[in-house]
C-alpha cells in the first residue's frame, strides 16, 4: 500500500494529495515531523542511525525521529505515532515542546518540517526496523558542528542528511540562557566558546583593566580546563553576538562574587553595564543572600553603575596588585543585599 501525503502549494494551503513516490518526483512540497530527543541533564543529544534498508540516506546519521506527515494528522499526532513506530518512545502530548517549523528543500524533495524537542532523562529506547541504533552525543560538541558520543569517540555524521540545524541549535543554547531581556541576553559559558574567550584574554587592550595589559597568555585548552573550575563563566549577548563576559563565585552559601566586562567597544557606553548587572543581580538573588565584587579606584565608570544599584563601599585595599609594567592599584570592594537592591 502506498503512502499517501498532504501536498501544499508555497503560500502552505493544502493542494491535494499525492503518493510519497509521486511527491517526491514532481517536487510537490509535503509536511514532516523532526523529533530532537535530548538529555540536558547529561547534556547529551540523541542522533539515530538509519537502517541499511532505507531508500534514502542508508546507514547515514540522523534526527532522533522523522517522518511524513500522513493526510488528516495533525504534527502532534505524526511525531507522537513516529516515536513509538521508529525508537520505541511512548510520549504524550505534554512531552514535546514546539519549536518552529522551516522548509527544506533536497533537490526534488522539498518539505515543511514541524520541529519538535522532548527533554528525556536516560530515555529508553526500543528501535523499529528503520533505525540501525541510537547514539547519544555531547550537546557543546554538537551546538561546534561535532558529533562526540559519550566516550568521546567521533560520530560519523556529516552533515545529518542535510537538515536545517538552525532551530534546534537556538532551541539548545536557550537551556543556558540565565536571564533575557529585550536584546541582551546571559548565557553560561560552554566549551565551543573557548577560543573566543581565549582571544578575548589574551588581548591587552581588553584585559589591562584586570592588571595583564600584555593579555594573560593563555591557550584554548587552559580556558576549557578553567571553564570546569569553581566560577561560573557567563557569556554576554547583545542580538545573539557575544560582546562581553560576566562569572560568578560562591563564596558561602549566603554570598556571591560576580564579575563584569563588556569587551566590544562598540557596545560600551550604551548603560548596557547597568542593564546586565540588573539582570545578572536579579538571577543571583534567587538563590543568594548577598553579591560582592572589587574594582580598581580609578574606574570611575564602573563605580558609578554600582553605586546606582545600590552596591555600597564597605572598604579598600591600597596597592592591591601591580600589573606587567609595574604600575599599582588600589582596589575598591562592594556588597549589595536585597534589601538595598536598585531595580
Amino acid at each position: 500500500m502506498q503512502e499517501m501525503l498532504d501536498i501544499y502549494r508555497d503560500d502552505l494551503q493544502k493542494a491535494g494529495i499525492l503518493s510519497r513516490n509521486e511527491a517526491h518526483r514532481t517536487g510537490a512540497l509535503h509536511a514532516v515531523c523532526h523529533l530532537w530527543v535530548i538529555d540536558s541533564s547529561r547534556s547529551i543529544v540523541y542522533l539515530q542511525q538509519r537502517s541499511n534498508q532505507k531508500d534514502s540516506h542508508p546507514n547515514d546519521y540522523d534526527i532522533s525521529c522523522a517522518g511524513h506527515m500522513d493526510p488528516y494528522e495533525t504534527p502532534v499526532q505524526t511525531i507522537l505515532r513516529e516515536a513509538r513506530e521508529e525508537i520505541g518512545l511512548c510520549l504524550r502530548p505534554e512531552d514535546l515542546q514546539f519549536l518552529g517549523t522551516c522548509i527544506e528543500n533536497f533537490s526534488l524533495d522539498r518539505e515543511i518540517a514541524y520541529v519538535f524537542m522532548t527533554d528525556l532523562k536516560q530515555p529508553r529506547f526500543e528501535l523499529g526496523e528503520e533505525v540501525q541504533r541510537i547514539v547519544g552525543v555531547d550537546m557543546d560538541a554538537f551546538l561546534a558542528g561535532e558529533y562526540v558520543d559519550e566516550n568521546g569517540d567521533t560520530v560519523p555524521a556529516k552533515d545529518l542528511c542535510g537538515h536545517d540545524l538552525s532551530i534546534i541549535k537556538r532551541a539548545l543554547l536557550q537551556l543556558h540562557i540565565l536571564a533575557c531581556e529585550n536584546e541582551l541576553c546571559i548565557r553560561k559559558a560552554r566549551p565551543y566558546d573557548a577560543p573566543m574567550l581565549c582571544e578575548w584574554w589574551n588581548d591587552g587592550r581588553i584585559m589591562a583593566h584586570a592588571g595583564f595589559p600584555n593579555g594573560i597568555h593563555t591557550t584554548i585548552q587552559e580556558v576549557k580546563d578553567g571553564l570546569k573550575g569553581p566560577s561560573t563563566r557567563c557569556i554576554i549577548l547583545a542580538g545573539y553576538i557575544p560582546i562581553g563576559e560576566m562569572s560568578y563565585r560562591e563564596v558561602d552559601p549566603e554570598t556571591v562574587e560576580i564579575g563584569i566586562k563588556i569587551v566590544d567597544p562598540i557596545h560600551q557606553n550604551h548603560g548596557y553595564g547597568t542593564r546586565l548587572l540588573k539582570m545578572f543581580c536579579t538571577y543571583l538573588f534567587q538563590s543568594y543572600q548577598k553579591i560582592i565584587l572589587d574594582t580598581s579606584a580609578d574606574n570611575e565608570r564602573a563605580r558609578h553603575v554600582y553605586t546606582k544599584l545600590g552596591f555600597q563601599m564597605v572598604g579598600s585595599r591600597p596597592d592591591a596588585f601591580q600589573d606587567e609594567l609595574g604600575h599599582t592599584y588600589t582596589v575598591v570592594d562592594y556588597v549589595l543585599d536585597q534589601a538595598h537592591f536598585k531595580k
